[in-house]
């Protein structure tokens, strides 16, 4: 049958939820912390771009942060996710960030998620199931670069970056 929209992007059959997390401080040093959080959330809450991270995300989310004052604030994020639990199928994204690099307001991103499955799969829209289906054909990935200025520069807090994005 048909899905809802609801279920695109981590799909289920019997209990919805909209967001649910668990997590727990596994580290926490004075430059080094390690958490683990698992559940539902949408992606772009955990990680920094609403376009590769849209989706509900439905698995295991590791964090871990490394400061080394006045060179840059790292943070390593991903984990594996449910894309559908009807096709058993997985994926795993990660997130590495340098804020503050070299104490300015100078940050950079990469971000890869790979929810390619090659085997069949379940086409919502047409009701059959498909070789390849072009629906779970997807590794993205994305490199930003940006500033942020401080709230004292223009009586507000000002973000400006650029992108680079690849399917």
């Amino acid at each position: 049958g048909t899905k809802g929209w609801d279920e695109i992007g981590g799909t289920f059959n019997k209990i919805s939820s909209r967001q649910l997390i668990i997590g727990y401080h596994l580290v926490e040093a004075d430059d080094f912390t390690l958490d683990v959080i698992a559940g539902r959330s949408k992606g772009y809450y955990l990680f920094n771009s609403q376009v590769m991270y849209g989706t509900n995300y439905d698995g295991i989310f590791f964090d871990m942060g490394y400061n080394q004052p006045g060179l840059f604030n790292m943070t390593l994020k991903g984990g594996p996710f449910i894309v559908s639990s009807q096709d058993n199928h997985y994926g795993y994204t990660f997130q590495l960030t340098f804020n503050e690099i070299v104490g300015t307001g100078l940050y950079a991103s990469y971000a890869l998620i790979d929810w390619e499955k090659k085997s069949k799969t379940y086409d919502q829209v047409n009701d059959i199931y498909l070789e390849n289906n072009p629906q779970w054909q997807f590794v993205n990935s994305q490199f930003v670069l940006g500033y942020r200025l401080p709230k004292e520069t223009f009586g507000a807090a000002i973000n400006v970056y650029g992108s680079y994005g690849v399917n």
